[in-house]
């Protein structure tokens, strides 16, 4: 068993601890034997099922079989959440962005202690790409592996990923407001149109020590 690191916004950790979010997806742009990959797509070549361009430039095909074999990550393996925080003011040795709700241009708390002032800003969080394995509240454990076209989803997978009709999204069902999501933290790189592969994730979350 590995334990992988991951970043998740902070609707996204709201979900995970509201019992709604059991599945993420993310782009594959890692596979064992070829380090970092790009341009990761469905194959035109007889008897493949994928290609991608290894860090050499070089464009491999690759078949489902052995694309499972390099797939960086294995059900039974954690995930060890990363989210936005902040160090060392007030009453806790640490505050989590995720625990607050930004409405009409201030942070208001959701949960029971004061906000401090430093927290009424984005000033104060430090970027999840910072935050170290002891400071991590969220375990979960992979359950479900799938490589997929985004498009794929559906409505019920859509609520696993943790959208609620009418949330951020905008859309008209559930999956209309993943697409909303997908666009706003993928939408430059890899738009909702384009159809990327993902690697879907089905996880389930074990009590952590903090």
């Amino acid at each position: 068993m590995k334990s992988h690191p991951m970043i998740f916004q902070a609707d996204s950790v709201r979900g995970i601890f509201a019992g709604r979010k059991t599945q993420t997806r993310r782009i594959i742009n890692r596979l064992k034997g070829f380090g970092y990959i790009s341009e990761f797509q469905a194959s035109d070549t007889k008897g493949y099922d994928w290609k991608f361009r290894c860090r050499r430039g070089l464009m491999h095909d690759i078949k489902q079989s052995e694309l499972e074999k390099c797939l960086p990550y294995a059900i039974g393996d954690r995930i060890w959440g990363k989210e936005a925080f902040c160090k060392g003011i007030g009453s806790r040795p640490f505050w989590y962005k995720a625990d607050f709700i930004k409405r009409y241009g201030a942070w208001e708390q959701d949960v029971q202690e004061g906000v401090l002032g430093a927290l009424r800003n984005e000033n104060g969080w430090e970027s999840p790409l910072f935050m170290p394995r002891v400071v991590s509240r969220l375990d979960l454990l992979i359950i479900g592996l799938l490589v997929e076209p985004l498009l794929d989803i559906d409505d019920a997978d859509a609520l696993a990923e943790g959208v609620e009709f009418s949330s951020v999204g905008g859309g008209n069902c559930p999956r209309e407001n993943y697409c909303g999501v997908w666009e706003k933290l993928n939408g430059k790189k890899h738009p909702w149109a384009s159809n990327p592969p993902v690697l879907t994730f089905e996880f389930l979350r074990v009590e952590c020590p903090l």
